[in-house]
């Protein structure tokens, strides 16, 4: 009766509207494999599966996948900076690749909601503890070598 009333132009938006919500899903889907990583990275497998069943079961997230909103693209850029700053933070791993990734996913965070500027701040002082100890570091070897002589 509304295709009749109004048209292609109305399929054109219902259609939109329905493809807007399986990419919600299949990112929300992503936010929680996301999780499942991040919890495994800091602690163990079966910690890692209870946080993403209850993470996955939770009144807030369960919604959010039905409507077609920005929540769900903030929330996987959100988990996934932390995920890569946590990773970054971490004595095994000190890459550069990994730290261009995690500005990247930052910058996109930042640009998606106004709570995207969050893993902004972290980023930025991560980065500036990680020069002055570097700077430190240098200073202090630089100091025991000339020294030990």
């Amino acid at each position: 009766m509304l295709i009749e009333k109004y048209g292609d132009d109305f399929k054109k938006t219902t259609d939109l509207i329905y493809y807007s919500r399986k990419l919600n899903a299949i990112l929300l889907n992503l936010n929680l494999l996301v999780v499942y990583f991040l919890v495994k990275y800091l602690s163990s497998k079966m910690t890692a599966l209870l946080r993403v069943l209850f993470y996955g079961l939770n009144s807030l997230i369960l919604p959010t996948g039905l409507i077609a909103h920005s929540e769900a693209f903030f929330l996987l850029l959100f988990y996934f900076a932390l995920f890569l700053l946590i990773r970054l933070s971490s004595n095994k791993e000190k890459n550069k690749v990994l730290a261009i990734i995690s500005a990247l996913v930052v910058g996109l965070c930042a640009q998606t909601k106004l709570n995207g500027f969050i893993p902004l701040i972290f980023f930025n002082l991560f980065s500036i503890i990680q020069l002055l100890f570097s700077c430190i570091c240098s200073a202090l070897s630089f100091y025991f070598l000339h020294n030990a002589m």
